[in-house]
């Protein structure tokens, strides 16, 4: 929903423009004379845009309204359609991309151990990278917990999704440092 203040009198409607990720402003939307608020549909998931309004009438436009800017959330009912691997009941989307020193980089492939539980392989599958959990802590401190180990020294990205709320974490281990342990647990606050 965007809302705005109507300073305009004598205006036809309003005339809504969204710019999406800096390609320039196109109408997006009317609203009738007198609305001070729309709601703009058809917009892309995990996008940026800046909208702006201005009243159109008989004697002409008045000026823009101040720009506000959005980015609209992840496509979360897509996050776990396969070949992704969701954990905790389809609950948590768990990613991983690397770059060795020598310039190679890509997105881990990710196997499930158990519905909580997975690792990541980068190079080979034979070669274990990055372990992980997601626990449901909420009877305890009314958090979901991310753990991760690693047995590599390249740089790592994890990327954790909450697919029930859109919440993202990530974790990362820097270029030719060994792999810290992660233990957080407060990394999801949205029990259950």
């Amino acid at each position: 929903m965007l809302d705005w203040t109507d300073n305009s009198i004598g205006e036809t409607y309003f005339q809504i423009e969204e710019n999406e990720e800096g390609q320039g402003y196109t109408v997006a939307a009317t609203a009738d004379a007198g609305a001070t608020s729309a709601t703009i549909e058809g917009l892309s998931p995990a996008t940026t845009y800046s909208f702006r309004v201005r009243a159109r009438g008989g004697s002409g436009d008045s000026g823009y309204s101040n720009e506000t800017t959005v980015t609209t959330p992840p496509d979360t009912g897509a996050l776990c359609r396969a070949p992704a691997v969701c954990f905790s009941s389809g609950r948590f989307n768990v990613t991983a991309q690397w770059k060795s020193p020598d310039g190679r980089s890509g997105a881990a492939t990710v196997l499930r151990l158990t519905d909580e539980s997975g690792y990541f392989w980068f190079f080979d599958a034979a070669n274990v990278e990055v372990v992980f959990k997601v626990v449901n802590g909420c009877n305890f401190n009314h958090q979901y917990w991310f753990y991760a180990g690693g047995l590599t020294n390249v740089q790592v990205t994890i990327t954790v999704t909450d697919t029930k709320t859109g919440t993202v974490k990530t974790y990362s281990n820097p270029q030719g440092k060994a792999f810290q342990p992660v233990q957080d647990v407060t990394a999801f606050g949205t029990c259950p």
